[in-house]
């Protein structure tokens, strides 16, 4: 599955290259509560499974799996 929250710290001067790149003021990290909080619309009304994995139909399951499962296995993509 995917992850929750990083799973690694960047060093400063990282963040420091990222922003100056980006042209933002600041970088952090919003947890997918944050996220949501920060779209406005009702958790329910949105799909996250991009980014914490938890597809909303049987197909999308169904082909996670099967992507988890062939990962590095396969040269095409599983939808096609």
């Amino acid at each position: 599955r995917m992850i929750r929250e990083p799973s690694y710290k960047l060093s400063e001067k990282a963040i420091e290259e990222i922003r100056k790149e980006i042209g933002a003021d600041s970088i952090v990290y919003v947890g997918l509560e944050g996220l949501i909080r920060a779209i406005g619309l009702p958790k329910e009304e949105l799909c996250m499974a991009c980014l914490n994995g938890d597809y909303p139909t049987p197909k999308g399951e169904e082909l996670v799996k099967k992507a988890e499962s062939s990962f590095g296995k396969c040269s095409k993509r599983m939808y096609e």
